[in-house]
């Protein structure tokens, strides 16, 4: 019994780390290949 706690409780932490670590990493990747890619209208960020 005493060895599934363990696990469960390692691959829970295991899992809450790299989500709050991918996560964002992912976010600012695909930001950053967006504006690679895609060209923003200068006029449109000017106001």
């Amino acid at each position: 019994m005493t060895l599934m706690a363990t696990a469960l409780a390692f691959g829970i932490l295991i899992a809450a780390t790299l989500t709050l670590l991918l996560n964002p990493c992912a976010y600012i990747i695909m930001d950053d290949f967006r504006a690679l890619f895609i060209r923003e209208d200068p006029a449109i960020e000017s106001g």
